[in-house]
């Protein structure tokens, strides 16, 4: 005696067993899959500005000719060790004091400063690395003097005279900064040498205005 078989007939006419329906296929809406793209995309940048690249705003004119206030430029942030002299470097202020911001603000603050917008005033500065650790910095009418040598400065403006003159030493793991233009510029001649610490990066590109297009 044979066990039954459920069969069909095709179109030819031969018989053949029945197959499980195949289960469908799931589509993803047009809005869901933007949504992943989105999130994806999201996810990508924030690790690009914690750890790679970081957009900044020019806040002032104290780096004029260099660097403009409004000029957008994007920083590298690998390079946050001891910097070269005649880097030009975004730091944090150390005269900043940061206000209390809920987790939410807290957030939307951390976004903002990863696309250059939104970045609260003084809290970063962009300005040049004139002296290195253990060095004498020397600040006179006529020039940067380093360990008493004379310092080149081919970038430096002084169309409103040479800014506040005086000496310093600058500790180990700090540098001493300074704007290109040096009667415009609050740099470490007001608050001191600053702790390569607080170093963000290196200015490399600057990438708007688009006729200011170029490396830095």
């Amino acid at each position: 005696m044979s066990a039954d078989v459920s069969a069909t007939e095709d179109e030819s006419g031969q018989q053949g067993e029945v197959s499980p329906e195949e289960p469908k296929k799931k589509k993803i809406g047009p809005f869901r899959e933007t949504t992943v793209l989105v999130l994806i995309a999201f996810a990508f940048a924030l690790i690009v500005k914690s750890f790679f690249v970081q957009a900044f705003s020019i806040p002032s004119g104290s780096m004029i000719p260099t660097l403009e206030a409004g000029d957008r430029v994007l920083v590298n942030k690998l390079a946050s060790g001891l910097p070269s002299r005649g880097d030009i470097i975004v730091f944090r202020s150390p005269l900043y004091v940061a206000p209390d911001r809920g987790p939410v603000s807290s957030v939307l603050h951390w976004m903002g400063e990863g696309i250059g917008v939104g970045q609260a005033k003084n809290e970063f500065l962009v300005k040049r690395v004139i002296g290195l650790p253990g060095e004498t910095v020397e600040v006179k009418a006529d020039g940067v003097y380093i360990d008493g040598e004379l310092l080149p400065e081919p970038y430096a403006n002084f169309a409103q005279g040479p800014g506040p003159l005086g000496t310093w030493k600058v500790p180990d793991g700090y540098v001493f900064m300074m704007g290109d233009h040096r009667g415009r510029s609050g740099d470490s001649r007001w608050f001191g040498p600053i702790p390569v610490s607080s170093i963000v990066g290196r200015v490399f590109l600057r990438v708007w205005p688009p006729s200011r297009f170029g490396g830095v």
